[in-house]
């Protein structure tokens, strides 16, 4: 994008804000007749069959994305990337957990610790953080994801995976 240019981070970072600026103003349009065919009948009948469902997405206008859709009420849980590393470094009472260390990574199980952060450790992936927060295991989960990245990081977390998209 830059053509191989520097920039200081002072200008990268408002390069990124007005980037983020023009696609805010592009959701203006979106409406629930942009929600891929399909897509709201499997989330209707996954709820309707007690399926607790999250959305994990990277981006900070998940929530508006989701609003704009008419997808919001689908799900009971959204992790986003509103929440920066300060907010993850929290302990389960809500104070800040500055100084600990997670004790380990993984559970005696073999399972990625999902408490991890509540102790003050690495602030956990996304999609860690949305097992978590619906009280499920890694292993209990299915994400839908149009990314191979973010399948593959899915899958190394025990995940199970259902990729969107034309395959590449």
């Amino acid at each position: 994008v830059l053509g191989g240019r520097t920039v200081s981070e002072a200008r990268f970072r408002q390069l990124a804000d007005r980037k983020n600026e023009l696609y805010r103003a592009s959701l203006a349009s979106l409406t629930a007749d942009h929600v891929l065919p399909g897509a709201l009948v499997l989330l209707e009948e996954a709820r309707g069959l007690g399926l607790r469902l999250a959305a994990a997405s990277a981006s900070r206008n998940a929530a508006e994305v989701l609003r704009r859709l008419g997808l919001d009420a689908c799900f009971e849980v959204l992790v986003d990337g509103n929440a920066g590393e300060s907010a993850m470094r929290r302990s389960v009472d809500g104070k800040p957990a500055e100084g600990r260390s997670a004790e380990r990574s993984r559970t005696d199980a073999g399972e990625p610790d999902v408490d991890a952060t509540a102790r003050g450790g690495v602030p956990l992936h996304r999609f860690l953080r949305a097992a978590a927060r619906l009280g499920q295991a890694p292993r209990n989960c299915v994400v839908f994801e149009d990314a191979a990245g973010p399948i593959a990081e899915a899958g190394n977390f025990g995940m199970k995976t259902v990729g969107l998209g034309c395959p590449r």
